[in-house]
């Protein structure tokens, strides 16, 4: 799992455990379709498509405290917006980091453990 996911430090941590789960569930799949826009992108060559997406997949997951996948959707920007070939393990690096702010960002939702400074916090 990500080491360096906090989603006490985001956006999250702010809101109510029902307004939470749905964010949670909602950036889950705006991830998935942009990681499958990202697929789709580089199938036909539009690094300007991957760089727009990696980007918005850097701030969204750094607004839910995911900042390893973020930092690898920064490096798939950068490498995007300079115009440098796109490694597919690049891509694969993404959608594994994914594939763990999801389960630790579902732990952390459906437990609220992350956000024991909240008075929805369960005791």
């Amino acid at each position: 799992m990500c080491s360096d996911f906090d989603p006490a430090e985001s956006v999250l941590a702010h809101l109510d455990a029902g307004t939470r789960r749905e964010l949670a569930r909602k950036w889950i799949m705006a991830m998935r379709d942009d990681l499958a826009s990202i697929d789709a992108s580089l199938a036909a060559e539009d690094h300007a498509r991957v760089g727009f997406l990696a980007h918005r997949m850097a701030g969204s997951s750094a607004t839910v405290g995911a900042r390893t996948l973020a930092g690898c959707c920064r490096d798939l920007e950068t490498a995007a917006r300079n115009g440098q070939p796109i490694d597919r393990d690049a891509v694969h690096t993404v959608r594994r980091h994914l594939a763990d702010a999801e389960r630790q960002l579902e732990l952390t939702t459906l437990s609220g453990d992350k956000y024991t400074n909240r008075e929805d916090a369960p005791p």
